[in-house]
């Protein structure tokens, strides 16, 4: 999940504290394993749209849409996130790997959602830094935004090992709280349990599914999958 050729590298020359919580974020996040159960969405070839809501620095994208360039799939990443800088910065990193023509970044409001039609919506690592009530607003929307076949991905952290658990919340408290790395529209929110996210997906007519990704990390993660019923672009 680490490894092949790491976006990270497009990062060079903004600056160490960019440089170094970009790393942070691959070495300690399932990157890879969201990227895979995105392009799951669609069969070999057939060309996705994915919508990176509170994209960050743009990690995702970059590998997901350097990883498809590679195989040929046509494959369109459309990033969004709260902060300017991290905008500015995920264009950079986007320019640098010449990847212009399949990756966008752009600035959003706190009270913005996502609009369809998107192949798949994924949500990673954003709903515990809002209010209960916009995580829920946020995951409806992104069920919303989807067709038949499509998928929306909600990687969260889950409740077990609790050990994980503890150490993570500790971590965001810090690197939130403390150091402002992430920006918020309100206080630092709870992480929602797994099975109420699911609730609100396949109470918009998504079958869900619980996938934990925590192997070989210290924290406890794990992805909630909605899909729609049908096939993409049929």
């Amino acid at each position: 999940m680490r490894g092949g050729r790491r976006p990270v590298r497009w990062f060079r020359g903004q600056g160490g504290r960019t440089w170094l919580h970009v790393r942070l974020r691959w070495w300690t996040g399932p990157f890879g394993a969201v990227a895979a159960l995105a392009t799951s969405a669609a069969g070999e070839g057939v060309p996705l749209h994915v919508l990176d809501w509170g994209c960050g620095h743009g990690l995702l994208g970059l590998h997901l849409a350097e990883v498809e360039r590679a195989t040929g799939r046509d494959v369109a990443v459309e990033g969004t996130d709260l902060d300017p800088a991290k905008v500015v910065s995920a264009r950079r990193a986007v320019a640098a790997a010449g990847l212009g023509p399949q990756i966008s970044v752009r600035t959003v409001g706190p009270d913005d959602r996502p609009v369809g039609p998107v192949d798949v919506v994924v949500v990673n690592d954003v709903l515990y830094l809002m209010a209960p009530e916009r995580q829920e607003r946020l995951v409806r929307a992104a069920a919303a935004a989807i067709g038949p076949g499509g998928l929306v991905i909600c990687k969260e952290m889950g409740e077990t090992p609790r050990w994980k658990a503890r150490v993570v919340a500790a971590q965001e408290r810090f690197t939130v709280g403390r150091l402002s790395v992430s920006a918020t529209a309100d206080v630092l929110g709870p992480f929602p349990p797994p099975p109420t996210v699911a609730g609100w997906l396949a109470d918009e007519g998504l079958v869900t599914s619980t996938i934990p990704l925590d192997r070989g990390y210290h924290s406890p993660h794990l992805a909630v999958v909605g899909r729609r019923d049908g096939r993409l672009h049929a």
